[in-house]
């Protein structure tokens, strides 16, 4: 896999732009192409439609997703979107989706799919609690509903809660609350990691 950074500046703030390259990527890259998306075409999208603030946030998943080894996936349909797959048991699995929703940028976390992949239910039920505590999360009642440990438990976690970023953005204290998600994203790919490891040991 290679990768090559670009930034783009907005003022004194500079935003990093990833173009990724790989064996996977690239298989899946094609299957975009027949629908007009690319890597590089969904984040410059991106930095067309939203605003300083939400390009910030989307950069500071990016380095959570190269610092651990991820590739970014183009999705398929109209709209512009693409899924972080990061290494998890060694396997790439989605862990989470940004998305050009008819402007607004969303943000998903694919729990369904990290259940699907062997994590347990541990890493899961700790990021969710993470998840919800986060201040600019817990007043947008909504969306702190989303991941409500009791809820997704009830589902056994098959479930894929997300949120408007510029919602939380919004909040007085939005730009802090992302670096509170991608801590607690972080927690959960690592924990994942581990417990993987650990089994593989037994």
């Amino acid at each position: 896999m290679a990768l090559e950074l670009g930034y783009v500046r907005d003022g004194d703030v500079e935003i990093l732009v990833p173009t990724v390259y790989g064996v996977e990527s690239a298989r899946r890259k094609v299957e975009a192409e027949r629908q007009g998306w690319t890597t590089d075409r969904v984040f410059e999208n991106f930095r067309e439609r939203f605003s300083v603030p939400a390009l910030e946030a989307v950069d500071r998943l990016t380095h959570l997703v190269m610092a651990r080894g991820g590739l970014f996936v183009p999705g398929t349909g109209g709209g512009a979107s693409i899924t972080a797959r990061l290494p998890i048991n060694g396997k790439p699995v989605g862990v989470f989706n940004l998305y050009n929703a008819d402007g607004k940028l969303s943000f998903y976390v694919y729990l369904g799919y990290l259940v699907d992949a062997g994590v347990s239910t541990d890493p899961l039920i700790r990021f969710a609690e993470q998840m919800s505590q986060i201040p600019a999360i817990v007043r947008l009642r909504g969306v702190a509903k989303r991941f409500r440990v009791e809820d997704l438990r009830r589902v056994d976690f098959k479930k894929y809660p997300g949120f408007t970023m510029d919602d939380v953005l919004a909040q007085p204290d939005g730009s802090d609350a992302f670096a509170q998600i991608e801590a607690a994203l972080d927690e959960l790919i690592r924990s994942a990691n581990e417990e993987g490891q650990a089994e593989d040991g037994a």
